[in-house]
């Protein structure tokens, strides 16, 4: 007892340092899309990118689900990845609501928002839609030497969809009828 306080009141009293191991965080696999209003029938890009907290990882096997009933995905687009080889191509299977693929990089690379896909979808009507990582299916593999199986976590990304626009507004007046001729009335009721 007499010599661990001792050492603990050198390291201290000396203002040694000691480094405490700690546990690298579970890769997280992120959905972002655009803010603002989001409306029927219009396409949405939907960011799938990844964060390893450190860790380099070599390679990533995603899936992602969403209500076919709700929502089209139109697209998965590659242009952007951090991934440069796809053994699994980006594949959607609109029966079921499932995005699929899985792709790496030759030498590993430490992720930090790092876009993987952008998945491009068209709500059908207006309402909530939701898009998820099936977490129990997805894994990102470590750049170890040995390709070491990590699970990823992932929340939701729900987007609250407005519906579609039908068109420019109409407004009409009494007193200007015609708008393609210029009046000289300098007061407009529109009703």
């Amino acid at each position: 007892k007499i010599i661990v306080r001792s050492i603990c009141a050198l390291i201290v009293g000396s203002g040694i340092g000691i480094a405490v191991p700690t546990f690298a965080q579970t890769p997280a696999i992120t959905l972002t899309s655009p803010s603002g209003v989001l409306h029927a029938g219009e396409e949405i890009p939907v960011l799938v990118q990844t964060t390893s907290f450190g860790s380099a990882l070599n390679a990533v096997d995603v899936t992602l689900r969403y209500n076919p009933a709700l929502t089209q995905v139109l697209r998965v687009e590659k242009s952007a990845s951090a991934l440069t080889l796809w053994p699994d191509e980006p594949t959607i299977d609109a029966s079921v609501g499932i995005v699929q693929f899985a792709g790496g990089r030759p030498g590993g690379f430490v992720a930090l928002d790092a876009t993987l896909v952008t998945v491009v979808l068209v709500p059908v009507s207006g309402g909530s839609v939701d898009v998820t990582v099936d977490t129990a299916l997805s894994r990102v593999y470590r750049n170890d030497g040995v390709g070491t199986a990590d699970p990823v976590v992932s929340s939701p990304l729900t987007l609250t969809i407005a519906d579609a626009l039908v068109g420019a507004l109409a407004l009409t007046s009494l007193t200007h009828p015609t708008s393609s001729f210029w009046s000289q009335t300098g007061t407009i009721t529109v009703s």
